[in-house]
């Protein structure tokens, strides 16, 4: 009689993580469902000991983890194509290699979701944010920043609102994604995540469930996020030309098209404001003049979200001086929204 394939891959990549991959595995390990699972880890030639921890937990539980890895870097996008092709499960959970899960019901709460919801093909969930350098947590981070209750097509086009370390979706979905021309997106564009879940949610439903089930750690460099004012500008251009190209895909009308230049051209002259880079805020301002500002209602939408940033940072801070210079801040930013 033949093994039994596991219906879960939970899919793993990580780089020079020796800090925190133990964490990540454990969280996987500590999942407690009547489902069957497996957990294939990607290690990106790591030059520390990530390989050596992740081997100690490969030979302690050889009978459900999968070491994959090369004596080279293949790159973050190659090191996950390849990971999630080796997977044998249904469904697919991810979780990046610094990220942890906290919620040992998490994949059986979100299997039972899609097993019997056959109309919906991805869930993710709210999570935490822990800003390490500084020790800092924000709970329950996705219903902190506002965001729509569930993703969908035209919300994916300007916020990739999803969490990808909390995620799970039908194995089906990329198969067929690996069959489109979006696929070829993930040689050349940096925001991965957003091409597939913008490619799934053209055909199926997302489901957002409202409990936090990991921690997402916050650092000063990855892949959406930068100290160098070019990568940054980078991963927005990215990110503005994959709304775009899945906009005219999916035939969007003017307006839509329009809004996402704006929102491009906003998000780059708040964060050039931020960087004190004046001449290149100004390029964005005129490109930005050439659109129609949002209505009132759409710049109220931000306000929650600076007043909830200055509230966490006054916090942290605790001292007066701070507290005026973040209201000046965030009011200068609702003057540039």
């Amino acid at each position: 009689m033949g093994i039994k394939k596991p219906l879960i891959s939970i899919v793993c990549i990580t780089y020079n993580q020796e800090n925190l991959i133990a964490q990540t595995i454990e969280g996987f390990l500590n999942q407690k469902t009547r489902y069957g699972f497996e957990i294939i880890i990607g290690d990106d030639c790591s030059t520390d000991t990530t390989g050596g921890i992740i081997s100690v937990y490969g030979e302690k539980h050889p009978e459900i983890i999968k070491i994959i890895s090369d004596d080279h870097n293949v790159g973050m996008i190659q090191n996950f194509v390849r990971c999630v092709e080796t997977a044998e499960g249904k469904y697919i959970a991810y979780c990046d290699g610094d990220d942890y899960w906290i919620r040992e019901d998490k994949l059986e709460k979100q299997v039972d979701f899609l097993e019997t919801n056959v109309e919906y093909g991805l869930v993710y969930t709210d999570y935490h944010y822990f800003y390490e350098a500084s020790n800092f947590y924000i709970k329950n981070a996705d219903r902190k920043f506002r965001f729509p209750e569930t993703a969908n097509f035209q919300n994916l086009l300007f916020y990739t609102q999803i969490c990808t370390s909390t995620v799970l979706f039908r194995k089906s979905l990329y198969d067929s994604f690996k069959e489109t021309e979006d696929f070829n997106l993930l040689k050349t564009k940096y925001c991965g995540d957003t091409i597939m879940w913008l490619n799934f949610s053209c055909n199926i439903q997302f489901k957002f469930l409202p409990e936090s089930t990991i921690v997402r750690r916050f650092y000063t460099e990855s892949g959406s996020r930068s100290q160098l004012v070019g990568k940054m500008l980078q991963y927005y251009k990215d990110r503005f030309d994959v709304s775009i190209y899945f906009a005219n895909k999916t035939k969007c009308d003017k307006i839509i098209l329009n809004k996402i230049h704006e929102f491009y051209y906003r998000q780059c002259l708040v964060y050039l404001n931020r960087k004190n880079e004046t001449r290149k805020a100004a390029e964005f301002y005129e490109l930005l003049k050439t659109y129609k500002l949002n209505k009132l209602s759409d710049r109220l939408f931000r306000i929650p979200y600076f007043l909830f940033i200055y509230d966490a940072l006054c916090k942290a801070l605790s001292r007066p001086y701070y507290r005026i210079l973040l209201i000046m801040r965030v009011l200068s930013f609702m003057k540039l929204l």
